[in-house]
C-alpha cells in the first residue's frame, strides 16, 4: 500500500507539471492586402499563441524594405477545462520603400519563427506621380549656409498642399541634429498662396541652430502621413501616401584665424550693453549699499552663449557682491533673441572720487 500511494503521488504530480508547462509558440501570419500601388500601406498582423507575453516580436528585419509606420497590440485570454491559453495580436502598418515583389522575412518571437511572405508593389503611372507631387510638397531652406560655429541660422519648413488633400498626422516638432543647440521659433503659421495657378494651403515652421562644433552637420529628412484624391479611368479614389523633406547639409565654419586670441567669440547679428545704477546718484554715502544691473541682448543668439559681464569698480572704492546670472531666451520672434542680467550690491567703502570705467562685450 505505502509504495502503489508513493507511485500514485508521483504519477499526479508528473500530470500537473504538464499542464503548467507552456506549448510551443503558434504564430499565424496575415498581410492584407497582397497587391498595392507604390506609396500605399499594408497592414501585417501576427497571431502568436503559447508564449510568454514577454516574448515581443523582432519588427527590424523590416526596416531594410518598410517603414514601420506603428503597432497595436491587443490579447485575449481563454480557460477550458482548467487549462489556460492566451493569444495575442499584432498589427503593424508598413509603407514599402521600393516597387515590384518585396519579400518579408520571418519575424522571430520568442525561439518561434512567422512564415516569410511577399507583397507586389506596382509603381504608379509617371502621370500620377507628377500629379500628386503637385498636390503635396514640402521646400525647406536655411537662411545662412554656410554658418560660423555657435552662429544661428535658420531652418525654414513648409509644407505646400492643394485641394483634395487630406493630412494625418502633425508636422514633426523640432529635428534632432547632432552637435547643433536647435529652437523653434514661434507656433507653426498656415498660410494660402496661389502658384503657377493653384491654391496651396501652406504650413510654416522655424527652427533656430547653433552649431557647436566645426564641420558638416545633416538635418534628417521627415515626412507626414496624407491622402490624396486622384481621377484614375473616369473614377475617383482617394490613395495614402507618406510626404518627405530631403536631408539638408549645413557647412560649419571655424572661429576665424584673425579673431582676437582670448576674447569671447559671441557671432550675433546685434549686441546691446545697459547698465542700470539704484539709487540713481552722482554721490553716494559710505556704507549704504548700491544696486547695480548689467544686461546685455543679443539678437541671433541664446543667453546662454553671453559671456559673464563685469561691473568694472573694485577695491578698496567699494566692496563688490556679485547676485547670479540671470539668463533668458525669446523664440517667439523670427530669431532668438538671447539676455543676460547681472545683478551686484556695491558698498561704497571710502571717501573720494571715482572714475566708473565703461562695461564692454
Amino acid at each position: 500500500m505505502v509504495t502503489l500511494r508513493c507511485v500514485c503521488i508521483v504519477l499526479l504530480s508528473a500530470a500537473a507539471l504538464v499542464t503548467t508547462l507552456p506549448a510551443a509558440a503558434e504564430i499565424r501570419t496575415i498581410l492584407e492586402p497582397r497587391l498595392i500601388d507604390e506609396m500605399e500601406t499594408v497592414r501585417l498582423t501576427l497571431r502568436v499563441a503559447g508564449t510568454s507575453p514577454d516574448n515581443q516580436p523582432d519588427f527590424s528585419p523590416l526596416e531594410q524594405d518598410f517603414e514601420l509606420l506603428g503597432t497595436q497590440t491587443s490579447s485575449r485570454i481563454s480557460s477550458i477545462n482548467g487549462r489556460t491559453s492566451a493569444v495575442v495580436e499584432y498589427q503593424i502598418n508598413l509603407r514599402p520603400k521600393r516597387t515590384g515583389e518585396i519579400r518579408l522575412p520571418p519575424i522571430r518571437v520568442g525561439n518561434e519563427f512567422s512564415e516569410e511572405l511577399t507583397l507586389a508593389v506596382r509603381p504608379l503611372d509617371p502621370g500620377v506621380r507628377d500629379a500628386i507631387a503637385r498636390m503635396i510638397f514640402f521646400e525647406s531652406e536655411l537662411t545662412v549656409n554656410p554658418v560660423y560655429v555657435q552662429a544661428q541660422t535658420v531652418l525654414i519648413r513648409r509644407l505646400y498642399y492643394s485641394n483634395g488633400v487630406q493630412i494625418y498626422s502633425d508636422l514633426p516638432g523640432a529635428p534632432e541634429v547632432a552637435d547643433a543647440v536647435v529652437l523653434q521659433l514661434g507656433d507653426s503659421r498656415s498660410d494660402r498662396v496661389v502658384r503657377d495657378g493653384r491654391r496651396y494651403g501652406v504650413i510654416e515652421q522655424r527652427f533656430a541652430i547653433f552649431p557647436e562644433t566645426s564641420g558638416e552637420l545633416t538635418i534628417p529628412s521627415i515626412s507626414v502621413t496624407s491622402s490624396v484624391r486622384l481621377q484614375s479611368g473616369g473614377r475617383t479614389r482617394r490613395s495614402g501616401i507618406r510626404v518627405s523633406t530631403d536631408e539638408i547639409r549645413i557647412q560649419e565654419r571655424p572661429i576665424p584665424a584673425e579673431y582676437p586670441a582670448g576674447e569671447p567669440w559671441l557671432p550675433a547679428e546685434s549686441v546691446a550693453i545697459d547698465a542700470q545704477w539704484s539709487p540713481p546718484a552722482s554721490s553716494y554715502e559710505i556704507g549704504d549699499p548700491v544696486s547695480l544691473r548689467l544686461r546685455a541682448v543679443a539678437i541671433g543668439n541664446v543667453g546662454s552663449a553671453i559671456p559673464p559681464l563685469q561691473p568694472g569698480v573694485t577695491e578698496p572704492a567699494f566692496k563688490v557682491y556679485p547676485e547670479a546670472a540671470n539668463l533668458e531666451d525669446d523664440t517667439n520672434d523670427e530669431h532668438v533673441i538671447g539676455q543676460r542680467d547681472q545683478n551686484f550690491a556695491l558698498i561704497p567703502a571710502q571717501p573720494g572720487t571715482v572714475t566708473l570705467p565703461a562695461v564692454s562685450l
